[in-house]
């Protein structure tokens, strides 16, 4: 099992730097850093091989949303990388970084014990709460969209991806432009049994609030009316 850490990048010259440092400080080496570069300036490449590892390829992806970004970087991961579908995806936006050297670790641990999906927590740089919590019920997209739970650190095994609709990420005839960790994770929920969904409790993220290029602070217009739209979408059935 390898995982497969994926990191939109959206502006994040600035916070680069400690993103790629806290990957690499990583004290297990099985992995692959797959960095989409869709709106920062030819800066992170240059940045990207001034840390020099060998683990990390950098996409160049231009003004693409989140969405767009992760289907890049996941056809890349099967295609180019040779991902498997026992591997793991992690998602870490590249505005935001690893908490301490053991998170992979925390999560292998996890998955040995035969987890299928992970999520849980993480420390925000204004303050706020953690949106990450235990459940105890069957995600229900008709009204857990609204009061999400599934945030940072959130992983799952790469078979989920394979399993979804290509369709389903549209939103008319354009992908979903927001909501993107809604439409991707939505549908694991719904395939993941409850027992294979693991909520990890210890702090594994900085989520970066310093950023003003978040979705609900460009558009939170846009970021609800997609949410709503996927709370209509039918669901996915139990694997």
């Amino acid at each position: 099992m390898k995982f497969f850490i994926i990191s939109p990048g959206y502006g994040c010259e600035r916070w680069l730097g400690v993103h790629l440092t806290s990957v690499m400080a990583q004290r297990i080496s099985n992995y692959q850093h797959i960095i989409i570069n869709s709106h920062s300036s030819k800066d992170i490449d240059i940045i990207a091989k001034k840390i020099n590892s060998k683990n990390t390829t950098v996409l160049n992806c231009k003004n693409s949303k989140a969405l767009e970004s992760h289907i890049v970087a996941m056809n890349y991961a099967f295609d180019e990388l040779g991902m498997s579908e026992e591997d793991v995806v992690v998602h870490l936006d590249a505005d935001d970084w690893f908490y301490h050297p053991s998170v992979l670790n925390c999560l292998e641990e996890a998955y040995a014990k035969g987890a299928w999906a992970t999520y849980g927590n993480y420390i925000s740089t204004d303050g706020e709460a953690s949106l990450c919590r235990p459940v105890f019920t069957k995600f229900d997209r008709s009204k857990d969209v609204f009061n999400w739970y599934f945030s940072h650190l959130r992983t799952f095994k790469a078979f989920f991806w394979k399993k979804i609709k290509q369709e389903d990420f549209y939103f008319g005839h354009k992908l979903f432009p927001s909501a993107a960790d809604v439409a991707i994770c939505a549908p694991v929920l719904e395939m993941c049994p409850l027992d294979k969904l693991k909520f990890i409790e210890s702090v594994n993220v900085i989520y970066n609030r310093f950023t003003v290029l978040s979705d609900d602070k460009i558009d939170p217009y846009t970021q609800f009316l997609c949410t709503i739209e996927l709370s209509k979408r039918p669901s996915y059935k139990e694997l």
